[in-house]
C-alpha cells in the first residue's frame, strides 16, 4: 500500500487501525461495490461498531466527510453510495475467509504460514495485523511490476486518456465507447448496445447515476460510472 492504514479515532478506539472497504478494493483487485455486497450478504456475522462502521450514514458530518475525503473516496461518489465501510482488523480477518479469490487465499495460505512461525518466537502480533502486512506486501510487489510496465505505456495511455475525455462528462463517468477507448479495446455499434443495456442493469442494481451527454456522432448518449464499467467490460 505505502501508507499507514487510517485510525477511526472513537470508532474502533485510539490508535487502532482499520482498513475502507475501497482500500480493500484496491487489495483484492475488485470493484468497490462487489466488496460492500460482499459484507452485505454477510452483515450478520459482523459486529457493528466492533468489526464494521458504515460511514455513509454518517457522512452528512464535516468530520467524516473531509475523512473520508481524505481516503481517496471522490464526493460523488459518497453522496451516492448506499454503503461506506469501514473495517477492524478484526472485521477484515472475517471478510478475508468470506471472500474466494486467487489473492485472497494467498494472503491465508501466507497468513497460516505466518503464525505458526509468530506462535515459536512468541509474537505478539495479532492475526488480523499479520493479514494486512502481507496483503500491503502483495500490493507493493504488484505495484512494482505496474510501474515497470507503465514506463513502457506511459505515452500511449495519455493519447488514449484524451481521446476519451472528448466523449465524456467528467473523470468518474464515461460513455462506453470513451471507456473502450480509454482501455484500447475495440468494440462495434452492435457490442457497445449490448454493453449499454449490461451498464443500465447494474447502474439501477447498484444505485449509480446515469449520465446524459451529447456526442458529436451519436446525439445524446449514456455515460456511466467507472466502477460500473469496470465490471461491465471484466465480463465482456
Amino acid at each position: 500500500m505505502g501508507k499507514e492504514l487510517p485510525v477511526v479515532l472513537g470508532g474502533f478506539g485510539e490508535k487502532k487501525k482499520c482498513v475502507s472497504d475501497k482500500t480493500i478494493a484496491e487489495i483484492h483487485n475488485q470493484p468497490v461495490p462487489e466488496i460492500r455486497k460482499s459484507i452485505g450478504r454477510n452483515i450478520e456475522r459482523f459486529k457493528e461498531n466492533v468489526d464494521f462502521i458504515d460511514l455513509r450514514q454518517r457522512s452528512n458530518e464535516i468530520t467524516t466527510l473531509n475523512f473520508l475525503l481524505s481516503l481517496g473516496y471522490a464526493k460523488q461518489s459518497i453522496t451516492q453510495a448506499e454503503h461506506i465501510y469501514i473495517l477492524s482488523e478484526r472485521g477484515y480477518a472475517k471478510l478475508i475467509k468470506i471472500m474466494d479469490t486467487d489473492l485472497a487465499w494467498e494472503i491465508h495460505d501466507k497468513l497460516i504460514d505466518e503464525y505458526f512461525e509468530l506462535r515459536d518466537g512468541n509474537s505478539t502480533k495479532t492475526q488480523a495485523e499479520i493479514i494486512l502486512e502481507q496483503a500491503q506486501a502483495l500490493v507493493a510487489q504488484e505495484r512494482r511490476m505496474m510501474k515497470l510496465e507503465d514506463a513502457n505505456k506511459k505515452h500511449e495511455q495519455r493519447i488514449d486518456e484524451i481521446e476519451a475525455k472528448l466523449i465524456t462528462h467528467s473523470s468518474e463517468y464515461y460513455t462506453i465507447a470513451g471507456y473502450a477507448s480509454l482501455k484500447n479495446r475495440r468494440i462495434d455499434v452492435t457490442q457497445a448496445n449490448l454493453l449499454g443495456r449490461k451498464a443500465v442493469k447494474l447502474s439501477k442494481e447498484y444505485g449509480y447515476d446515469i449520465d446524459k451527454i451529447n456526442d458529436p456522432r451519436f446525439g445524446t448518449v449514456n455515460a456511466y460510472h467507472i466502477d460500473i464499467l469496470e465490471m461491465v467490460f471484466r465480463n465482456k
